[in-house]
């Protein structure tokens, strides 16, 4: 009996016949597209958060395909899968997707992009290893069908591009899909794609990235620049790394060698929020993060480590849901490690960080050693798993390691001074460190005999470099101990006045410091500020929020009336007045709204005083009559004062929280200063002569 041939080429019009039918039903495809990562020159998107319908299935399993690319993978079963893509640019691309079958027979599944179909195959000589599928018209090559891409690519539009996979033959595991522009981008096309390499969640090691991205989108053309889709991208990331600049480092809480940091004094974006009902959190409250399929969150941490080394690292967590939770967690930029929170729902346990280690399908984390700076370093929280979790503290522990696992205590095998390594001896104190318990061991009240140590204080500090500088963790305590010693020194006598000098502060337009050449005498600190047409700021820095006194100390050279504007923070502008009747002679306002005494200016000071913040203040005085004398900014707590070395922390007759401050350079505070150097003022009991 003769057996009935089927040509390759009627098969080839079987298969493409198959394919040529009005594509599928169309499955609820997210209505926000899904962004894409550029790398190597094309543009990347995983599978998570696309719809799947019944008959195949989202997973994160790895007991046999490991090593997908992002959160997990689609097993293809006799279900199809849909995914919308944001495409930046229109055109036509290569379009591949990675994939794995689970055998070594190769797969051939639909592909619509837009209600366009297209064939897809995978070539597997290995089961459950991933592979490319290819994506174009079916050819039969060397006795297998493939399918071939168009010499030109695929054509997408920008913006929302429907794709989706549908099973022919199925049972094929899909991980990415990746799309590689068959043409030349214009420059402002190709910054926008640089725009997308940028991570979810910036630190400050992204800076100089983001920095060169601002330097190129401003000198390119306007038209370039609009076709720059994502530029909010780039400024979201700008802002988020200077409020990672602003934000304060933390100092641990130290109980022997376990440093413990509390995640609710990170800088928090996206779904994650600060609340305080679990039971048994230490701190102000705890971060809760968001539940659900594509919801995001970062929590930024800038930690003080006191001695560089090796640490094990742990996360007080809860899991909020019933089923187990897990998010990422990156060290100084580094790789990502895994925080696996299981256990009992609404109960906190320390979970290990660590890389991706399954045990009987239950994730794992093998712990992971990190290697810290002495100083500042940062870590960073943000979402793995759409399940929704509590973080409360990260604990660090320096890393120990058995140099004789198994041998016991014995002497001579290790242990011994002499016969085996050398006993660990204390280390030296870096510069920075010195600086620190220099400032450290300074009174939290301080007075006249007290100018010494202060002075040796910042002498040790203008020595460090810039770099080594910034980081002293407790350099506020410093700036408001050199405020209190000139205070004190230009016979500020009121208890707890701090003062400044308006010589250090930043110069606007025509203000300029005048020295001994000035027609003012008597000034304290190396000179004062002329005020013409312009402005001048000055940083003030206060140990505790709270309500202050403030005044300003100032003078009229030319025997006419004087008045300016002072506002603090950029807050209300308040009025100076300096009569011409006290030419030549410092005088101490308290500014305020507009009043006359004796039908000269008088302003009325705020009965309540100045709300200040813990930490930097900016005081701005600008011209209104201008050409007046400024000396000196003074401000005199309400309150019991206390200097400590965690300023911005200490919060006075407020339930609010304090804002993060940025640790920055000593700048304004004491530059300049012979601090402890006695000035010739008379003391008359208020701040001038």
């Amino acid at each position: 009996m003769k057996r009935k041939l089927v040509s390759l080429t009627a098969v080839t019009a079987l298969m493409a016949a198959a394919l040529s039918v009005v594509a599928p039903g169309a499955l609820a495809a997210p209505e926000k597209a899904k962004d894409p990562t550029w790398n190597s020159g094309s543009l990347f998107y995983d599978l998570a958060g696309a719809e799947v319908a019944e008959g195949s299935n989202w997973t994160t399993d790895a007991t046999n395909f490991a090593g997908f690319d992002g959160e997990g993978y689609v097993f293809l079963g006799n279900g199809a899968v849909e995914m919308n893509l944001n495409v930046p640019v229109a055109g036509n691309y290569e379009v591949t997707v990675r994939a794995a079958a689970n055998n070594n027979g190769n797969r051939f599944d639909a592909l619509y992009i837009n209600e366009n179909g297209y064939q897809m195959t995978l070539v597997s000589t290995t089961g459950y290893e991933w592979g490319t599928a290819t994506v174009g018209t079916g050819e039969w090559v060397d006795g297998a069908y493939i399918a071939k891409p168009p010499a030109n690519g695929i054509p997408l539009k920008a913006g929302s591009n429907i794709v989706r996979i549908h099973p022919d033959w199925g049972y094929c595991a899909y991980d990415s899909i990746t799309l590689t522009p068959k043409f030349e981008l214009s420059d402002g096309e190709e910054l926008m794609m640089d725009i997308y390499t940028l991570p979810a969640t910036v630190t400050l090691e992204d800076k100089a990235t983001v920095t060169a991205l601002q330097a190129r989108y401003q000198a390119l053309s306007k038209a370039e620049q609009a076709k720059v889709s994502n530029y909010d991208t780039l400024e979201a990331a700008a802002a988020a790394i200077a409020e990672l600049e602003r934000l304060e480092v933390q100092q641990p809480t130290v109980d022997g060698d376990t440093l413990t940091y509390e995640v609710e004094k990170g800088s928090l974006t996206g779904e994650a929020s600060v609340k305080n009902t679990l039971v048994g959190f230490s701190g102000d409250g705890y971060v809760e993060t968001g539940e659900g399929e594509g919801v995001q969150f970062s929590v930024s941490l800038r930690i003080f480590v006191p001695k560089a080394g090796k640490y094990d690292i742990a996360v007080s967590a809860a899991k909020l849901g019933e089923g187990n939770a897990c998010d990422s967690l990156v060290v100084n930029g580094g790789d990502s490690l895994l925080v696996s929170v299981t256990g009992e729902q609404n109960h906190w346990a320390l979970c290990c960080a660590g890389t991706e280690n399954w045990v009987e399908g239950v994730l794992q984390p093998t712990p992971a050693v990190v290697e810290l700076s002495q100083g500042e370093n940062i870590l960073v929280f943000s979402k793995t798993w759409p399940q929704s979790a509590a973080y409360d503290k990260v604990v660090l522990t320096p890393h120990t390691e058995d140099e004789n696992p198994g041998e016991g205590d014995n002497p001579g095998e290790g242990d011994n001074p002499g016969e085996g390594e050398k006993p660990t001896q204390p280390s030296e104190l870096s510069a920075v460190q010195k600086v620190e318990q220099m400032i450290s061991a300074l009174p939290s009240v301080i007075e006249q005999k007290d100018a010494d140590a202060v002075n040796a204080a910042y002498a040790a500090y203008i020595q460090l470099t810039e770099a080594e500088q910034a980081q002293v963790h407790n350099v506020n305590k410093l700036r408001v101990s050199c405020a209190r010693v000139r205070a004190i020194e230009a016979g500020d006598t009121q208890k707890n006045a701090l003062r400044f000098e308006t010589e250090s502060g930043t110069m606007n337009g025509n203000s300029a410091v005048v020295g001994a050449d000035g027609a003012m005498k008597n000034y304290s600190g190396d000179g004062y500020v002329f005020l013409f047409d312009a402005s001048f700021t000055v940083d003030v820095y206060v140990p505790q929020t709270g309500q202050y006194d403030l005044y300003v100390i100032g003078a009229s050279d030319s025997g006419e009336d004087k008045s300016d504007y002072v506002s603090v923070n950029g807050g209300e502008k308040l009025l100076t007045s300096y009569l011409g009747s006290s030419k030549g002679t410092w005088v101490s306002c308290q500014p305020g709204t507009e009043d006359y005494l004796n039908e000269k200016l008088a302003p009325a000071a705020p009965e309540n005083g100045f709300s200040l913040k813990a930490g930097k203040n900016t005081v701005e005085i600008s011209a209104n009559w201008g050409y007046s004398c400024y000396d000196a900014v003074v401000v005199i707590p309400r309150f019991d004062m206390v200097i400590t070395d965690d300023l911005d922390n200490a919060v006075v007759n407020t339930g609010e929280t304090v804002p993060a401050l940025a640790l920055t350079a000593f700048g304004a505070a004491c530059v300049g200063l012979a601090i402890g150097r006695p000035k010739r003022r008379k003391n008359t009991g208020e701040f001038g002569e």
